[in-house]
């Protein structure tokens, strides 16, 4: 990975790196509008907004890693008060999307599971299909690419507290 990425400081890079900024700035922009709409076409269930999706995702990952979540960690991964946080986990149990199982250490917590494989997802789908265009060997450096303008943008997130910039850094590696 780090011969994908380079340091340049605090700079902003050279007239080439702009421009090429400028055109993956366009592309990132038409990717967050058909992502949102994408969200608004395929909403998991009435009732269940952007947030609430996003949660679902965080949930389908962490499961596909084998990691085990709370509402501590949606909670943490959204980086919105715990109240808020249960009643996002509270609207997708209610739809069926996840359930809350028995902590297997901890009696006193709960772990949140999706109750749908994450290979059903059409997202998912989406990603198989936009992967399998990319030529050989870049795959890394699209990712790497994606993970850093995610840093950025959450780094310009003033709300964004350190362990939910935690909890995102390990989400992403």
């Amino acid at each position: 990975m780090s011969d994908v990425l380079r340091d340049t400081g605090a700079d902003q890079g050279d007239e080439a790196d702009r421009g090429v900024a400028g055109t993956l700035s366009l592309e990132a922009g038409a990717l967050l509008r058909s992502y949102g709409q994408y969200l608004r076409r395929n909403q998991a269930a009435p009732g269940i907004g952007v947030t609430d999706q996003a949660a679902l995702s965080f949930l389908y990952e962490r499961r596909r890693q084998g990691i085990p979540s709370t509402s501590t960690d949606v909670t943490t991964y959204l980086g919105v008060s715990s109240p808020s946080g249960v009643a996002i986990v509270d609207r997708l149990a209610a739809a069926g999307l996840v359930t809350r199982v028995p902590h297997p250490d901890d009696a006193r917590k709960k772990l949140i599971v999706p109750s749908q494989d994450a290979a059903d997802s059409p997202l998912e789908s989406a990603v198989a299909s936009a992967v399998a265009r990319i030529a050989p060997g870049h795959e890394e450096a699209i990712g790497i690419f994606l993970r850093a303008l995610a840093d950025e943008l959450d780094a310009m997130d003033s709300r964004a507290e350190p362990a939910r910039a935690q909890l995102l850094r390990q989400q992403r590696s």
